[in-house]
């Protein structure tokens, strides 16, 4: 829009890159991507033979992206970073988990946040001891009880470390539950899970298309703070956020696409730190499951699960 209203000038334009290039065209900014780099091509021409370097950064390489290569890019030079992790597209960073829950949206509401509660607790143990093997003073900053008593039912865990934690500050708030981005489908699956009472322990807020530039802002900076637990979100809401410390990912129901899930679950395990994702799903999508451990290959593997229990807590 910028270039067009000539409010950019890209005469003097060195080096234009182009972030999640796979995801502009998922949502729809496939051509307004081509219009700005037609627009430099044009520039460079005026230019006495100097070029813009364009460089773009995707997490998968669908067609689109290998065509604007060709186009565009003159002696591309293509860098696999996956070649690091043995072809895997996904992080070694994050634990890869798949829950089956009983058919129907209510089902999965009941016991998202129990979910969300045994992760987390599981999250904040493993990180807890990496810490004090790196730093023995971080060790005893989390207090002992955060996982209930033994024969406690799950769906107390939330609430007796809500109790805790109102006699604590943010710090240790976060501490314990943690940060979290839930994935939904639609923008009313998101609002619904913010307003209809399914998080009674932990704190939350949606992020959607119908949420102002202001709003999101504001969001997206109270949950780098840590002033609530859970975000939820849609895909097109969640693009380019990068918000190194969290801790859990939640997918709602199978994405449609398996490059979908390598960037939801790309939202965790980011900067070195470890991470969790967990997909839900129903027998009628466990075909779901198999497709995207085929196509994503190198040995992919869910770790299948049933719905959390007393023991699991």
């Amino acid at each position: 829009d910028m270039i067009q209203r000539r409010a950019l000038q890209t005469r003097a334009l060195k080096a234009l890159i182009i972030d999640e290039a796979d995801e502009m065209l998922n949502m729809g900014f496939a051509e307004d991507v081509e219009r700005a780099l037609e627009g430099i091509g044009s520039a460079n021409l005026e230019r006495e033979g100097r070029k813009t370097q364009c460089l773009l950064f995707s997490a998968t390489t669908p067609p689109w992206v290998k065509e604007i290569g060709r186009q565009y890019q003159e002696d591309a030079l293509s860098i696999d970073s996956t070649t690091e992790t043995g072809g895997s597209r996904v992080a070694t960073t994050v634990r890869h988990t798949a829950i089956q829950v009983p058919p129907g949206p209510d089902s999965k509401k009941a016991i998202l946040e129990d979910i969300i509660a045994v992760e987390i607790s599981k999250d904040v143990v493993a990180t807890e001891e990496e810490e004090a093997a790196a730093a023995a003073e971080k060790a005893a900053e989390i207090g002992d009880g955060e996982e209930g008593e033994a024969g406690e039912p799950v769906n107390q865990i939330a609430a007796k470390v809500l109790a805790d934690k109102k006699k604590t500050n943010s710090h240790m708030q976060q501490k314990i539950f943690g940060k979290t981005i839930v994935f939904t489908e639609t923008k009313r699956e998101a609002d619904e899970l913010v307003s209809g009472g399914v998080f009674k322990s932990l704190t939350a807020q949606a992020l959607h298309g119908d949420v102002g530039q202001k709003q999101r802002d504001a969001t997206l900076a109270a949950f780098r703070a840590g002033s609530f637990n859970v975000l939820v979100a849609t895909d097109v809401a969640a693009r380019g956020i990068d918000i190194r410390d969290v801790d859990l990912v939640v997918q709602c129901q199978p994405p449609r696409d398996p490059d979908t899930y390598v960037h939801r679950s790309g939202r965790t395990g980011r900067a070195g730190r470890k991470g969790t994702s967990v997909l839900l799903f129903d027998r009628r999508e466990s075909r779901d499951i198999v497709n995207i451990e085929r196509s994503l290959g190198h040995g992919f593997k869910f770790d299948l699960k049933g719905p959390p229990s007393t023991e699991a807590a």
